[in-house]
């Protein structure tokens, strides 16, 4: 079935950089452990999930974005260790950060799986065969994905 005979006037006028507005504050929210309330949180599956569904590229560009604010928080994070001179302070510090950092990759993936399901051909979990829907590894698969956007 061709796109074009899903389409809505709503769906034609989605823009990304709207979208992503209401992602964007949400993602920041997440990488600088500040509060997310229930609302927000499906808020942002639905919203990326309707940018991967209806926006020409949108999973391309969703990825972009994650991967321009992690590598962001990382620098971020850096410059946060490197104001400490002293050895065991930037120690404590780089610690302190990296297990900021670990608790973020736990949550912050979840959203974005959809990603991966729009990049291998656009089906999702549920329209999968069990036998190639492995569940939670997915998202030990989002996880390690992130970790290797981190290592960057």
């Amino acid at each position: 079935m061709s796109n074009s005979l899903l389409r809505t006037k709503n769906a034609d006028s989605m823009s990304f950089d709207a979208e992503w507005k209401t992602v964007h504050g949400v993602v920041l929210s997440l990488l600088n452990q500040q509060d997310v309330s229930k609302h927000q949180w499906q808020d942002l599956f639905m919203i990326v999930h309707r940018i991967c569904s209806w926006i020409d590229r949108g999973a391309e560009k969703v990825h972009c974005k994650l991967e321009s604010e992690i590598d962001n928080y990382i620098r971020d994070a850096e410059r946060r260790i490197r104001l400490h001179l002293e050895e065991n302070a930037l120690l404590r510090a780089y610690i302190t950060e990296w297990q900021k950092f670990y608790t973020q990759a736990q949550y912050l993936p979840m959203p974005f799986m959809v990603l991966e399901t729009t990049q291998q051909g656009g089906r999702s979990p549920s329209m999968m065969p069990r036998s190639s829907y492995s569940g939670p590894q997915n998202s030990q698969k989002a996880f390690r994905d992130t970790e290797n956007v981190v290592k960057r």
